[in-house]
């Protein structure tokens, strides 16, 4: 694990370092990479479980855009997701395009942005009690708004809020199932221009 955050803290700091020859972040031709993380622990009476586990939740989501023309972006997005809670696990992964807009000019320091992705989703639960062994593959129509904050000139950071439409079938069902998340998160950007 701490390999794993060494790497992404290099990554990170090498494409900060990075420059072209585009004259502002949402300009024709710039990039920026992105990725915010998120952990939350449940205990107590509310999240019950034989031996008093916890339900840990770890997601990870990165992703790569470029703008296509000025103040549009185009590119593409990976969503990670752990939950666990004593011998009982739901993993899935989400990969996709996004396609957006991003208001700002040279003299901008904060850039707002709409976002649309579509996410093909794959999953896995194994729990030895109610949930059973299961892969469920799907679709994930994700609608999000945030701010991008530029720091230095070519680091910052990201505060967005998410709506998430799923479609998901389990391989053992002849429906899907359709259901909503909320999602708010903080992460860290790096814009090339």
């Amino acid at each position: 694990m701490k390999t794993k955050i060494l790497l992404f803290v290099i990554f990170f700091g090498i494409t900060c370092a990075f420059v072209s020859a585009q004259q502002y972040a949402v300009d024709k031709g710039a990039r920026f990479i992105s990725g915010l993380a998120s952990f939350s622990s449940q205990g107590g009476d509310l999240f019950l479980y034989p031996g008093d586990k916890r339900m840990n939740t770890f997601q990870l989501t990165p992703s790569f855009n470029g703008f296509i023309a000025k103040n549009i972006f185009l590119g593409g997005g990976i969503a990670f997701m752990r939950t666990s809670q004593g011998s009982d696990n739901v993993n899935n992964l989400q990969i996709g395009p996004d396609i957006g807009i991003a208001a700002g000019d040279s003299t901008s320091t904060a850039f707002p942005y709409f976002d649309i992705s579509l996410r093909y989703y794959t999953g896995t639960t194994n729990s030895d009690s109610y949930l059973g062994h299961t892969k469920v593959t799907g679709t994930n129509f994700v609608l999000s708004a945030g701010l991008l904050v530029q720091l230095r000139p070519h680091c910052g950071f990201v505060f967005e809020v998410g709506y998430n439409m799923l479609k998901l079938k389990p391989e053992s069902s002849q429906s899907s199932t359709k259901g909503n998340i909320f999602t708010v998160g903080i992460g860290l950007v790096g814009l090339m221009y």
